[in-house]
C-alpha cells in the first residue's frame, strides 16, 4: 500500500483538465506535506503560474537527463541552478494552480515527451512526508481521529498514512452508496409497478442519500 493514494493516473482524461490526458500522476497528500528530491539533480526551474496550470513547482533535471516535474506546492525551498542530492527537500505539497484539491502532481519528461512515472510511485511516495518520527500536536489535521486510534501523540508518518486509509474508505462508500441507490431505486420502481404504494418514497430516500454521501465524502 502506497504512503500516499494516486487519486489521478497517467494518460487519464478528466474533465478539470477539458478531457486532455493527463501527463503525469497526483499523490493526495495534507497541505504542508515534505517533498524531496527522487535523485541527484540539478534545479533546472521554479515555476509560479499562479491560478493556472501546476501552480508552485519545481523541475529537476536528473542525472540522465530526465526532467522531474513537481507541482501545486504550498513553498518551495530550493533555488534554480542549485545542485540538489536525492532525497534533499524541495518545500511543501499544497492546493495551487488549477487544482482542486490539495494534491502533489508528479510528472516525468524525457525524449521530448511525458513519460509514465507509475513505476517509481511508491519511490516519490515514500520520499514525501516525514522520514523520521516526529511527535505532532493532536490539533493537528487528522489529529483527533489518529490520537483516538493510536494514542495521544503520533508521528507524522502515522498521521499521513491514517489520512490515506482514511480517504480509501471514503472512496468505498461514495461507490457502495452509488450502487445501493442503483439497485435498491430500481427495486423500489418495480415494487412501486407492482402496487406497492411506497415505492417511490423510497426510492427518493435512498437518491437523497446518495446526494448527501456525495456532498460530505465525494470530494475527500
Amino acid at each position: 500500500m502506497l504512503k500516499f493514494r494516486i487519486s489521478s493516473k497517467f494518460g487519464i482524461m478528466e474533465e478539470i483538465r477539458d478531457g486532455k490526458p493527463h501527463t503525469g500522476i497526483d499523490f493526495a497528500m495534507p497541505e504542508g506535506t515534505d517533498l524531496r528530491a527522487i535523485g541527484d539533480a540539478v534545479v533546472e526551474r521554479v515555476v509560479n503560474y499562479g491560478s493556472e496550470n501546476i501552480g508552485k513547482g519545481v523541475i529537476l533535471k536528473l542525472e540522465d537527463g530526465t526532467r522531474a516535474i513537481y507541482g501545486h506546492m504550498d513553498s518551495i525551498s530550493v533555488k534554480e541552478g542549485a545542485v540538489i542530492k536525492a532525497g534533499d527537500l524541495l518545500g511543501a505539497s499544497g492546493n495551487t494552480g488549477h487544482s482542486s484539491g490539495a494534491h502533489l502532481h508528479f510528472g516525468l519528461w524525457k525524449d521530448g515527451e511525458y513519460i509514465d512515472p507509475t513505476p517509481i510511485a511508491e519511490q516519490v511516495a515514500d520520499l514525501s512526508g516525514s522520514l523520521a518520527p516526529k511527535a505532532l500536536s493532536i490539533f493537528e489535521p487528522t489529529g483527533a481521529i489518529t490520537q483516538w486510534l493510536f494514542g495521544k501523540t503520533v508521528t507524522k508518518t502515522t498521521k499521513e498514512t491514517a489520512y490515506g486509509i482514511l480517504e480509501g474508505l471514503c472512496e468505498v462508500l461514495v461507490e457502495l452508496s452509488g450502487a445501493i441507490a442503483l439497485v435498491g431505486g430500481g427495486i423500489c420502481l418495480l415494487l412501486h409497478v407492482g402496487g406497492w404504494k411506497g415505492g417511490i418514497r423510497w426510492m427518493g430516500i435512498l437518491t437523497v442519500a446518495r446526494i448527501l454521501i456525495l456532498m460530505t465524502l465525494g470530494g475527500v
